[in-house]
């Protein structure tokens, strides 16, 4: 096991962050919120909801003050996404943060950010080429397209300690995990921490979260035509699996809640699996968990959004509003996304195109958006969150007007639908998530990029969009397709990834991949019809937001499924914790075979980390 259960208020609030005295702060932090002045945290958590719920610069304790802004100011700061946002962001927070006198000592320095004008003067980096670290086989599906793997980060720079979860997609069997987790992260061979069958038959095709230590992950499987809420409290050595072909049962396996609760203070794995009480099935729904209030949100195939409490810290409980019916229902029998939560309310995604809000203090439906899609897919990723500038952003597949592209709406009213787009679309090829380049981070959301991925037939085109083209009430077609700002990325329309944004030091890096027809050739990646890449982009600044070149500055070939063309790599990960300053990319791949060990990235279904350096 990692770590032992700690209470959540022990939390670091990075105080470090802001300009803000600590003998002011632990007063504030009594009179407003009623509670003790949080600790150090244990480390952080990057997962799918983290690409999907953004907090961009609230600026100092002082600015906010001066603004008349200070509850939201704190609220922001004391948020526990927001505080492993910026350790993730910013590596030397993470350092520092290990150190038992870091908040007396950082409580009155700004909080460190990268300069616009820094930016703007920094030298262009050298183009470099991913190459391949280690490869371990997690069977022919792996985490899936759109999904993302879990990764918890211990503070303090590299440890051994600090583990990778990947979903495999695969129903459950000795010779079959369901869940396989890695650590030694940062050699050349990494360990596999555990490797389980849940249950026999079950099949975990979403992505997983973690709690806020480390020790527990929660998920939903599919088994028999019903989803299952599973919170797995994990443990790493001999008895636990060795490999995705070699896995065990969690030693209790329990629909109990106080079963597991008691299961916990034992040193042995505990699965708490319990149905969802209407019954359905999810398919395109990843959980999302609130680390405030030990509770997560999670949606199904009928409409509905199930709410559970207590989920790592007591006694997982559904809350129903009546009999079997879950806490949330959108009224329509249709696929709902993955849900998203801004602190009042949750938002999700539907497949009959619209958009809903809901509030979770009553579980009642807030507002509902006007269609966004005219067919197709409908909505099929989460939407993407910018808690301080209150919009929610969809990539759109197919629309009314037959078109693809990015559409932005007001929260929680979900009113004011604006949308930029390009002219192509297509009914069979899923849009996923873009995301906001540094300089929105650093300008509180008022300024910047957002990207996509779309259709503009016959072709698939990686675009970066500047958020001023938004305007509210209107469809604008964006000039980026026939312009300067765009990549063509695959020669056919075939899935792309959601997209993943790294800052290292002065250097802004986008990462994304396509399913086969790459189209830019750079480093390992050739372009080819049945070529599968992994396309890395330099992002410039706010100011000029140029690229080093049509093509992208690292590029690795990727195994493409010839049985499911449509499939390129799951989400991608990525750390800052690599040797001499550089970065980890961590994502899985799909193909027709896979390996016993995963021998090559080309012939395998398998996890990969590779390292980008000198960025």
């Amino acid at each position: 096991m990692i770590a032992k259960e700690g209470s959540l208020y022990k939390l670091s609030i990075a105080v470090g962050l802001f300009g803000f005295a600590v003998g002011l702060l632990a007063g504030l932090n009594v009179l407003i919120s009623g509670l003790p002045t949080p600790g150090l945290m244990t480390g952080f958590v990057d997962d799918w909801s983290h690409h999907h719920v953004v907090y961009t610069n609230p600026g100092t304790a002082a600015d906010a003050l001066a603004q008349g802004r200070f509850e939201q100011w704190y609220v922001t700061a004391n948020n526990p996404r927001y505080i492993m946002q910026e350790m993730r962001r910013h590596p030397m927070l993470r350092a520092m943060e290990a150190a038992p006198d870091f908040a007396s000592r950082m409580a009155l320095l700004r909080s460190p950010s990268v300069d616009s004008d820094a930016m703007a003067n920094a030298r262009r980096p050298p183009e470099v080429t991913l190459t391949n670290d280690w490869n371990v086989d997690v069977g022919p599906i792996g985490v899936g397209t759109g999904n993302f793997p879990a990764k918890f980060s211990f503070n303090g720079g590299v440890s051994a300690s600090d583990l990778a979860v990947f979903n495999t997609s695969e129903p459950g069997s000795g010779t079959s995990a369901t869940l396989i987790g890695l650590d030694n992260l940062y050699v050349t061979s990494p360990t596999v921490a555990f490797a389980y069958n849940t249950t026999t038959g079950d099949t975990v095709a979403t992505s997983v979260v973690f709690n806020y230590t480390g020790n527990q992950i929660a998920f939903v499987s599919t088994n028999g035509g019903s989803a299952y809420l599973n919170v797995l409290r994990f443990e790493i050595g001999s008895g636990n699996g060795t490999a995705y072909g070699s896995a065990v049962t969690p030693s209790t396996v329990t629909a109990s809640a106080g079963t597991f609760t008691t299961c916990k203070s034992g040193a042995t794995s505990c699965l708490f699996r319990a149905k969802f009480a209407n019954g359905a099935s999810d398919t395109r729904s990843s959980p999302y968990y609130d680390y405030a209030s030990d509770t997560l949100w999670v949606g199904d195939n009928l409409g509905y959004i199930h709410e559970f409490t207590n989920v790592f810290n007591g006694s997982v409980a559904e809350k129903l509003s009546s009999g079997t019916t879950p806490w949330m229902s959108t009224g329509a029998t249709t696929v709902l996304t993955s849900p998203v939560f801004d602190g009042t309310y949750v938002y999700v995604g539907a497949a009959n195109g619209d958009v809903y809000a809901f509030t979770v203090s009553s579980g009642a439906k807030y507002a509902t958006s006007a269609a966004l899609t005219g067919g197709g897919l409908g909505l099929t990723d989460s939407p993407l969150l910018d808690v301080a500038a209150g919009f929610l952003y969809e990539g759109i597949g197919y629309d009314a007007s037959h078109d693809s592209g990015i559409t932005r709406v007001n929260v929680p009213a979900l009113t004011s639908v604006s949308e930029v787009y390009f002219g192509g679309s297509s009914t069979t090829v899923p849009v996923f998530s873009g995301t906001f380049d540094n300089s929105h981070y650093l300008d509180g959301g008022t300024t910047g990029y957002i990207t996509t991925c779309n259709a503009y037939t016959p072709n698939y085109y990686f675009n970066p969009i500047a958020l001023s083209g938004f305007v509210a009430g209107t469809r604008t077609l964006y000039s980026s397709v026939t312009g300067d700002h765009y990549v063509e990325v695959a020669s056919s329309l075939v899935t792309c990834s959601p997209q993943t944004e790294v800052l290292n030091g002065t250097h802004d890096y986008i990462f994304l991949s396509v399913a086969s027809h790459a189209h830019e050739s750079a480093g390992g990646c050739t372009a080819g019809t049945g070529i599968a890449c992994v396309y890395g982009f330099t992002v410039g600044n706010a100011t000029t937001y140029t690229w080093t070149g049509t093509a992208p500055t690292a590029g690795m070939e990727i195994p493409e499924n010839t049985t499911a063309a449509q499939s390129s790599t799951s989400g991608i990960i990525i750390d800052n914790t690599a040797a001499g300053g550089g970065s980890n990319v961590y994502f899985t791949t799909n193909a027709t075979t896979n390996g016993s060990p995963c021998s090559s990235p080309a012939t395998a279904g398998c996890a990969i980390q590779v390292t980008q350096s000198a960025l």
